[in-house]
């Protein structure tokens, strides 16, 4: 990725073992791209439910990631 153009990596100067890596302009623009490709899926993907059923989903996610996080 930092070959490509999309992150930048500095070395702590106070910790050796860490990385500071951040993204680039270009590493911005890729990640918007992408996240709005994924938005796009999902809407197409929940279209096939009623706003009804959709509002179901999103609750039984809530129950389980809560469940996860309990663990």
């Amino acid at each position: 990725m930092e070959e490509a153009g999309l992150i930048t990596r500095a070395g702590d100067t106070t910790d050796r073992r860490r990385v500071h890596v951040r993204l680039t302009e270009a590493g911005s623009a890729a990640f918007e791209q992408q996240a709005g490709r994924e938005d796009h899926g999902e809407a197409a993907l929940l279209e096939a439910l009623t706003a009804d059923e959709r509002l179901v989903l999103a609750d039984l996610l809530r129950r389980l990631v809560l469940a996860a996080e309990e663990r």
